[in-house]
């Protein structure tokens, strides 16, 4: 789906087999380090706030977007990204707040 541009897999994890977030951190600051990039954008979950934290503690701007699944409440992965990211983005409106931006969603006004 990228063609013939770079890309960098990483083991997915979550709460329920939280211990595959370790071999993954070294394998994220690894990434971040040698790639440099500018900006970090993630829409989620475990592995998207993990890159999301390593990034910032080395220096990378980072942003969040809230899934779109999560319509009455954020994320608990959002909750969690508002410490940390730069600019938190959320897809509905009604969940807005002074850390939590509103430009829209995937399906359009």
């Amino acid at each position: 789906m990228v063609g013939e541009r770079k890309f960098h897999k990483m083991m997915d994890f979550s709460r329920w087999n939280a211990w595959k977030m370790f071999p993954t951190a070294f394998k994220v600051g690894y990434v971040i380090l040698k790639e440099r990039p500018k900006a970090i954008i993630t829409t989620g979950a475990a592995p998207g706030l993990l890159t999301l934290i390593i990034g910032k503690t080395l220096g990378v701007k980072t942003i969040w977007i809230d899934s779109v699944a999560n319509v009455q409440t954020m994320s608990a992965c959002g909750k969690l990204a508002k410490r940390f990211a730069k600019h938190v983005y959320t897809q509905w409106p009604d969940l807005t707040d002074d850390k939590v931006k509103y430009s829209g969603n995937i399906f359009g006004d």
